[in-house]
C-alpha cells in the first residue's frame, strides 16, 4: 500500500511542509579506544576551562562596550546641557541698568539713519 501523503496530491493552496534533515551531531573527539578514562575526562575538564575562559573575555568585553555606550551617552548628555546653558545665558539682558527712554531713543534714530532708503 502506498502513502497517502505522497500518493494524494496537496491540495490547492495548502502548504507542503518538507521536514529538514537532522543537524550533525556534534563532531566526536577523535580519542583512541585505548584512552584511559582518567584522560578522556582531563580532557572534558580542559575543554571546560577554555569554553569559561573564552565566555569570561566576552563578557568582559561586552560590560566594556557597555561603559564606553554609557560614557558616551553622558558626554554627549552634559554637552547638550551645557549648550542649552550657553543658550539661555546668549538671551539675558547685558547687565547693567536697562536702557533709559532717552536710550530707546537714540537706538530707534540710530537705526532710522542707518536704514538703506
Amino acid at each position: 500500500m502506498s502513502d497517502p501523503l505522497y500518493s494524494n496530491p496537496p491540495l490547492r493552496g495548502h502548504v507542503l511542509y518538507v521536514v529538514s534533515p537532522p543537524a550533525p551531531a556534534a563532531p566526536r573527539r577523535n580519542l583512541p579506544p585505548w584512552t584511559s578514562t582518567a584522560d578522556k575526562i582531563a580532557a572534558a575538564e580542559r575543554r571546560l576551562r577554555e569554553a569559561r575562559a573564552r565566555f569570561a573575555e566576552q563578557d568582559a568585553q561586552a560590560a566594556a562596550a557597555v561603559r564606553q555606550r554609557e560614557a558616551e551617552a553622558a558626554a554627549a548628555a552634559r554637552q547638550r546641557q551645557s549648550d542649552a546653558i550657553t543658550r539661555r545665558e546668549a538671551k539675558r539682558p547685558p547687565p547693567g541698568p536697562p536702557p533709559t527712554p532717552a536710550d530707546l531713543g537714540l537706538i530707534v534714530g540710530q537705526w532710522r539713519r542707518n536704514r538703506t532708503p
